[in-house]
C-alpha cells in the first residue's frame, strides 16, 4: 500500500529535523575539533621550545646522538713550549750525572763543555696551617673592683680564623660555589684545619660585613654612572620561597640585588631615581619606567621570531625573514666592533637593514596570525628602540652581557637551591658583585678579599678595585 501524502509529509519533516540536529552536532564537533587542533599546535610548539626559539637556557636542550660516521680530521695545532722560570724562582737545583754509558756500559765518559739540558719541575709544598695563640692576661681593678683582660693586637679579629683563611673559605663557597661540606673537606685535606658548617656561615657573615662599603661603591658606579647599563632578572629561592635576583651591569662593574618581587617597585629599589641613564633590556613591561635612551635586546627578538619561523603558512615565512634580518644586524655590529668594516659600510648596512625590517614588520602585521600580528604592531610602534645602539657609543644591540653575568647566579641556584636566610642572601649579593667586578677589571679575588678583611678589622678604608673609576 502506497503511503499517503500526509505520511510522506510527516516523514519529510522528521528527516529535516534529524538533518538539522545532525548539522548542529557536526558544527559543534567542528568547533571542538578546531579548538583541539589549535590546542595541539600550541602544545607541540611548547614541546619543541629550545634555547634557540625561546628564553630557555642551553642546558635544558635535549642533545641528539651523534651519527656514526667518519668525521673530518681536525687540523693539528702547533705545540707551545713552556717558558722556564727565572733563576730567582728556582728553589732547588740538582745536578744529574752518569757513571757509565747507557749504550755500551763503558765508564769512560767525557763531560762536554756545552750547557746542560735543564728541566724544571714544579711541585706543591707541604703546607701546614699557622696556629697563633693569644694569651689575654686577666686583671682586676683595685679602685672599682672590676675585672678585665688583655686586648688583642690591632687588626686581629676576635675569631678562630685569620683573614687569609676567611678569604680562602669565601672564595670556595662564593666564587667557586662549592657546597659548605665540600669546602670543609678541601680545607681539611689541604691544611688539616677543622671547620664546621656553622663556622663557614659565620665567616661568610663577617666577610659580607667587610664587603658592605665596596658593595655600596659598585652600586653607585653602576646605577648613578652615565655608562650604558644592562638589566635582567631571574628567579631565586630564599627560605623556601620564590624571589628574584636582579642585575645591573656595565663593562667594568656588576651589581646584584635579590628582592622578593619581580615588580616595578623592586626595580625602583635597585635604581632609585636614576631612570634617565641609557640602558639595554628585554621587553618586560617593568622596564618601561626607564625614561632614558633604551635599546630592546635583539637576541630575545631573534628567538621569538625563530619560533614563528617553525610554523606553517605565512607565519613561517615572515618569522624567518625577520629573524634572519635581526641576525644580520647583530653580525654587522660585531664586524664593526672588530674593525672589519668601515664606518660608512656600517652605516650603509644598517640603513638597508632598517628599511627591510620595517617592511617585514608591516607584512607580519597584515598577514600574520593574531599573536604574530600583535608582536609586529608593538615593534612597529616602538621601532626606534631597536636602533638606539646606533646613536650611543659603546651600547650593544643585545642584552647578552647581563645574561652572561646573571648566569653565575643561575648555576649557583641550581647547585644550592638558593639561600635560607637574610644573611645568606646578603652574602650572595655582596660576594657575587665584588667577584664579578674584580673579574671585569682583571683582578684576583683571593688577595683582594684578604685585603678587604684586614682593612675591615683594622677599621681602615676598604681597598679599591679600580681607583680611576671610584670603585
Amino acid at each position: 500500500m502506497k503511503p499517503t501524502y500526509e505520511q510522506l509529509e510527516a516523514e519529510l519533516a522528521t528527516t529535516k529535523t534529524q538533518l538539522s540536529t545532525a548539522e548542529a552536532k557536526l558544527g559543534k564537533m567542528a568547533g571542538l575539533l578546531k579548538l583541539a587542533l589549535e590546542r595541539i599546535a600550541k602544545l607541540e610548539e611548547q614541546l619543541n621550545k629550545t634555547s634557540k626559539n625561546s628564553s630557555k637556557p642551553p642546558s635544558t636542550d635535549q642533545k641528539s646522538n651523534a651519527p656514526d660516521k667518519k668525521r673530518k680530521k681536525r687540523k693539528s695545532h702547533l705545540g707551545r713550549s713552556r717558558a722556564p722560570y727565572p733563576q730567582d724562582r728556582v728553589n732547588h737545583q740538582v745536578s744529574c750525572k752518569r757513571r757509565c754509558c747507557p749504550h755500551c756500559n763503558s765508564n769512560k765518559l767525557q763531560q762536554l763543555s756545552d750547557a746542560p739540558f735543564s728541566w724544571q719541575q714544579v711541585e706543591l709544598p707541604e703546607i701546614q696551617a699557622i696556629v697563633t695563640q693569644f694569651d689575654c692576661l686577666k686583671y682586676k681593678c683595685k679602685d672599682c673592683n672590676r675585672r678585665s683582660m688583655g686586648k688583642l693586637p690591632e687588626g686581629i679579629p676576635f675569631s678562630a680564623f685569620g683573614p687569609k683563611l676567611m678569604a680562602f673559605v669565601v672564595c670556595l663557597t662564593g666564587r667557586f660555589h662549592l657546597a659548605k661540606r665540600e669546602a670543609i673537606t678541601l680545607v681539611k685535606d689541604l691544611y688539616d684545619i677543622d671547620l664546621s658548617e656553622g663556622s663557614v656561615i659565620n665567616v661568610e657573615e663577617n666577610v659580607s660585613s667587610a664587603l658592605d662599603a665596596i658593595y655600596g661603591k659598585i652600586s653607585q658606579y653602576v646605577i648613578e654612572g652615565h655608562l650604558c647599563r644592562y638589566f635582567d632578572e631571574t628567579s631565586w629561592r630564599n627560605s623556601g620561597k620564590r624571589q628574584y635576583a636582579w642585575i645591573g651591569t656595565t663593562k667594568r662593574a656588576a651589581y646584584y640585588r635579590i628582592d622578593p618581587h619581580r615588580s616595578r617597585e623592586a626595580l625602583f629599589k635597585m635604581i632609585g631615581k636614576f631612570t634617565d641613564r641609557p640602558a639595554v633590556t628585554d621587553r618586560y613591561g617593568v622596564y618601561n619606567v626607564l625614561d632614558g635612551p633604551r635599546q630592546y635586546c635583539l637576541a630575545h627578538l631573534i628567538r621569538d621570531f625563530h619560533a614563528y619561523s617553525e610554523r606553517d603558512g605565512e607565519d613561517g615565512g615572515i618569522g624567518k625573514q625577520i629573524a634572519d634580518e635581526l641576525c644580520k644586524i647583530c653580525k654587522t655590529h660585531t664586524k664593526w666592533g672588530e674593525e672589519k668594516i668601515s664606518k660608512s659600510q656600517y652605516s650603509g648596512y644598517l640603513r638597508h637593514s632598517k628599511h627591510r625590517l620595517s617592511e617585514y614588520l608591516i607584512d607580519g602585521l597584515a598577514l600574520g596570525s593574531d599573536d604574530l600580528s600583535g608582536l609586529c604592531e608593538r615593534l612597529s610602534d616602538e621601532f626606534e628602540r631597536l636602533w638606539t645602539f646606533r646613536s650611543i657609543e659603546g651600547m650593544d644591540p643585545t642584552n647578552n652581557m647581563a645574561e652572561r653575568d646573571l648566569r653565575k647566579l643561575v648555576l649557583w641556584r641550581k647547585k644550592s637551591y638558593g639561600t635560607r636566610s637574610e644573611r645568606g642572601q646578603k652574602f650572595v649579593e655582596r660576594i657575587t658583585s665584588v667577584v664579578e667586578t674584580l673579574k671585569k677589571n682583571q683582578k684576583r679575588p683571593l688577595q683582594f678579599l684578604e685585603d678587604a678583611i684586614i682593612a675591615f678589622y683594622r677599621k681602615q678604608p676598604p681597598p679599591s678595585i679600580a681607583p680611576s673609576l671610584g670603585i
